[in-house]
């Protein structure tokens, strides 16, 4: 009698160790499975992204805008770019050439705020980067050319077209991206840097870039 309880209680031990093994493997191939799912749906998604990001490239109405906003800040229009190259400095960097913090941080929101808004029309921040650094805007250099390095891009068959533009047709061109130039103008402004002497002026304002959305067309 004592053997027959003894051998239910071994059996009744590894029936239930075979139902947690059985476990432990279902809820390993669920899992799998979830990932699985997970990772086509992410693959799915990234290549809608791309398609949807050809798409708004090759545009032509927000290929017009786009080129309007580098046209813009090549020329350093109403001294745009003159103020939001700073944007491109580190604080440190900021610091030595006596720029003030607080209206560096309100300038690189500015500048995140336009390079979103760059890339929502399916353009690249680094065109709008080289466009910034190597206009009218930063002639003296005073901001470093870190990361600007020769590619062919959007910008670089357009810039010799902007160029040779005259001042009608460059204004025709920069017509289409008004709304964002005067918006981003307006958001400098309410920053407290209505022009470039104002980076190095510790005056305070309450206003913050984030509480604004630049338009996209």
């Amino acid at each position: 009698m004592q053997r027959n309880d003894t051998t239910s209680l071994i059996y009744e031990d590894d029936h239930l160790d075979l139902e947690g093994l059985d476990g432990k493997k279902r809820k390993a191939k669920k899992a799998a499975k979830k990932n699985k799912r997970k990772a086509k749906k992410a693959k799915r998604k990234k290549r809608r992204r791309k398609i949807w990001g050809f798409l708004k490239r090759f545009n032509p109405a927000l290929s017009a805008i786009r080129n309007g906003l580098y046209a813009a800040a090549k020329i350093d229009m109403k001294k745009m770019s003159s103020r939001l190259r700073y944007g491109y400095l580190s604080p440190q960097e900021a610091q030595k050439l006596g720029v003030d913090l607080n209206k560096l941080g309100k300038i690189k929101k500015t500048l995140t705020k336009l390079e979103r808004t760059v890339e929502k029309l399916g353009g690249k921040k680094k065109n709008l980067k080289k466009a910034i650094l190597k206009g009218r805007g930063n002639k003296d250099r005073k901001v470093p050319l870190n990361g600007v390095v020769p590619y062919l891009s959007e910008f670089d068959s357009y810039e010799n077209e902007v160029n040779g533009l005259g001042e009608v047709a460059t204004a025709t061109v920069i017509a289409a991206a008004t709304p964002i130039i005067l918006a981003t103008l307006n958001m400098m402004k309410k920053s407290g840097v209505d022009t470039e002497e104002e980076m190095y002026d510790s005056s305070q304002t309450d206003y913050d870039p984030d509480e604004e959305e630049l338009p996209e067309e």
